[in-house]
């Protein structure tokens, strides 16, 4: 019995171990299980039962990117593209009042697209660039249905202009997501 409980905590720290040197992330939300492909040196900064913190490597000014998960308490439902798109105008009339609100101003938008990632069919992105006080923030929402399930995607990074630091590195966690 000790020799199959062993061969049991072996098996269970050797997968763990191969998914840490893979920069692979296993996880559930709700019974929505998912994996994300992490860039080097991002981890989970915090997790419960409905979200899920992920946080890249931080600034020489003291930010760190961060990529947030939730699960949508919504069954059944299918993407409609047109409606989305549609919408798009109360989704970034709504950044901007939450923007205005903390003293900032929008500087640009990223309007309503769909795309489509190594593990996820379809995925639905729109996004801001804002600045309040000082800081450029960076903000993109994400849409993806994992097996009948909705997640939500929230990335936040900071930086200057048009493209913020580590953009690149932020949209490669993104699309690392997929379903298990």
């Amino acid at each position: 019995m000790k020799t199959i409980f062993c061969l049991i905590l072996v098996a269970h720290f050797s997968t763990f171990a191969a998914e840490l040197a893979a920069g692979v992330l296993s996880s559930t939300l709700n019974g929505g299980s998912f994996h994300f492909k992490l860039e080097k040196k991002w981890i989970k900064f915090e997790e419960n039962s409905n979200n899920l913190f992920l946080t890249g490597a931080e600034y020489s000014d003291g930010f760190k990117p961060t990529v947030f998960i939730s699960f949508l308490k919504l069954s059944g439902v299918q993407f409609n593209a047109a409606y989305l798109e549609a919408s798009s105008d109360e989704y970034f009339e709504g950044r901007t009042q939450y923007v205005s609100s903390k003293g900032g101003s929008v500087l640009s938008t990223s309007p309503y697209e769909t795309q489509k990632w190594s593990g996820i069919s379809e995925a639905h992105r729109i996004g801001v660039t804002y600045k309040i006080a000082e800081t450029i923030y960076h903000e993109y929402s994400y849409y993806v249905s994992c097996n009948g399930k909705i997640f939500h995607l929230k990335s936040l990074d900071f930086g200057a202009g048009e493209k913020s630091k580590s953009a690149d590195e932020v949209e490669k966690v993104i699309q690392g997501f997929s379903c298990l």
